[in-house]
């Protein structure tokens, strides 16, 4: 069994290749960021500037500030040009379109790959790869930046003891560089972790599948993977384990726009490619409240004296509090995501049962804590009993589909959870709007750190009580109070949770299309490749 995991160049972890294009670029327009109206770059003389500088305060380059005839000048263009590209037929449109996708093609990098191939196979995969790469040439290099990373993480490797396998020895200077295989890495190496750019192969070897796919899913990337072997099954229950964007069984780099291309993790979470690429735009519109006015000539003229003095007291979560608690949470949610749907199902009914049970209290605690009256209350939690009911009917009914590539082979696009999510919850309707993020969320499978409207927090502590009393497991859903800020720092220090903020909605609304945007946030979608003869 091999599998190979693919690594995206643009994520900030990586280390920098080369800033020399860049920097030209810079000098050439005199490190002044102008206006770009009609085709053409400007810079007004007489317009003031904003300086742009690094982490060091170094000014790295000049931003123009615009007025109001730049603006004008900016949107007469735009009307200009729409009446132009309007007329075009759709085939003229498309010809644009094509040749600027040929032009960002050329300015395109290689994805890094990292070869991983069980042990009892190994040496004959070893054996292959020499005959093959014998008689390669050297590749061309974009930079000598690039040349000196290559060397740096070469000589790394060996010291670590890795074992170099190259077509041909490398040339002393210059941007090229021979095709080479790390044989031997430990998982820890950084060139595993982060490989260097260029013809690099890591290659590390596992014992058995289930190690296998711990090595695949120990890169913090995660944008394609590719399974070879003979088990046709082996490589579905790997597939569906990896924790990938897309998965090719028995074949490589195969792309098609019919199917959904995700990422994980660093890699990205954009949806490229298929029906989920074109939903945000065909989406069907769902209601929201309407902004507020504020009078900011009132805000800080004013002081409550019951501030003056300090109510309670309260612990400050530390970083290690955090990691601990998202551990916690990784360990609970693959162990819920391995449920089945129907599991999943009736331990939301469970959710909603208990949450029936408790309706008396609270409603009062509702009122108690918001002001309302307790007919509203008891609607409220009239609605979120039904919402959580809603999610429990919902929750084994979407599934994944098979789409039809017009390549030779099947493909499966299936939704997986996310994993971890961090929910901050609105001081509106405070449990309505927490049920209403809780559902989709647990019912695809993901873990939930939510912190509780600052506000108005009594009904969320009132609903860990029905959280203890139903079927969901222990350490699946935290909730954690206090200010929104120092909880919102820590969860965005740690990558494997996604931050969601839900604020201006129509909580009481039943649109299906609110329901159907909270459960395309709760998901991400993964391709399977599988060919046939």
């Amino acid at each position: 069994t091999l599998f190979s995991q693919s690594h995206s160049i643009g994520s900030l972890r990586e280390r920098p290749f080369s800033v020399s294009f860049s920097q030209s670029w810079l000098v050439k327009h005199s490190r002044v960021l102008g206006f770009f109206i009609d085709g053409k770059f400007f810079s007004p003389a007489d317009r003031q500037t904003h300086d742009v500088t690094d982490s060091k305060a170094a000014v790295v380059c000049s931003t123009v500030c615009a007025k109001d005839e730049d603006v004008a000048s900016a949107a007469s263009s735009a009307a200009g040009a729409f009446k132009t590209w309007s007329e075009l037929s759709c085939y003229q449109r498309a010809k644009v379109l094509l040749k600027l996708a040929s032009v960002l093609q050329r300015h395109s990098q290689c994805f890094q790959w990292v070869l991983c191939v069980q042990e009892s196979v190994l040496d004959s995969v070893v054996a292959k790869l020499k005959l093959r790469m014998t008689g390669m040439k050297c590749v061309p290099l974009a930079t000598e930046t690039d040349r000196n990373l290559i060397d740096a993480a070469v000589q790394e490797a060996q010291q670590q003891g890795a074992t170099l396998m190259q077509s041909c020895p490398p040339a002393s200077t210059g941007a090229l560089y021979p095709p080479t295989v790390l044989c031997g890495l430990a998982p820890s190496c950084e060139s595993v972790i982060s490989p260097p750019p260029g013809p690099v192969l890591p290659l590390i070897s596992f014992r058995s599948s289930a190690e296998g796919v711990t090595l695949g899913n120990h890169s913090p990337y995660g944008q394609a993977a590719s399974i070879w072997t003979e088990d046709l099954t082996l490589a579905l229950e790997s597939a569906k384990s990896l924790c990938v964007g897309s998965v090719w069984v028995n074949c490589h780099s195969v792309m098609d726009p019919a199917l959904p291309l995700c990422g994980r993790r660093e890699s990205g979470n954009c949806t490229d490619g298929g029906r989920e690429f074109l939903r945000p735009s065909h989406s069907p519109s769902f209601p929201r409240s309407s902004p507020s006015s504020i009078n900011y000539a009132d805000l800080g003229s004013a002081f409550n004296g019951e501030l003056q003095s300090a109510y309670r007291f309260c612990v400050i979560k530390s970083t290690f509090f955090f990691k601990y608690k998202i551990v916690t949470e990784l360990l609970c949610c693959y162990r819920w995501m391995k449920k089945s749907p129907t599991a999943r199902s009736q331990s939301l009914y469970s959710l909603a049962d208990s949450l029936d049970n408790r309706r008396q209290d609270l409603a009062v605690s509702i009122q108690t804590q918001t002001g309302i009256s307790l007919e509203e209350a008891e609607k409220e939690v009239e609605l979120s009993v039904s919402r959580l009911t809603d999610w429990a009917a919902r929750c084994d009914k979407e599934q994944g589909g098979t789409p039809f590539p017009p390549q030779s082979g099947s493909a499966l696009s299936t939704p997986e959870a996310l994993g971890v999510l961090g929910v901050i919850l609105p001081n509106s309707k405070p449990l309505l709007s927490l049920v209403s993020l809780l559902g989709p969320a647990v019912a695809m499978g993901n873990a939930v750190i939510m912190v509780p409207s600052e506000k108005y927090p009594l009904p969320a502590l009132e609903f860990i009580q029905v959280l203890q009393a139903s079927d969901i497991p222990g350490g699946l859903v935290s909730i954690i109070t206090g200010g929104r800020d120092h909880p919102l720092k820590r969860l965005w220090l740690h990558c494997e949770e996604e931050e969601e903020r839900e604020a201006g909605r129509n909580w009481t609304s039943s649109n299906p299309s609110l329901q159907e945007e909270l459960w395309r946030k709760a998901v991400v979608w993964k391709s399977i490749w599988i060919p046939t003869a």
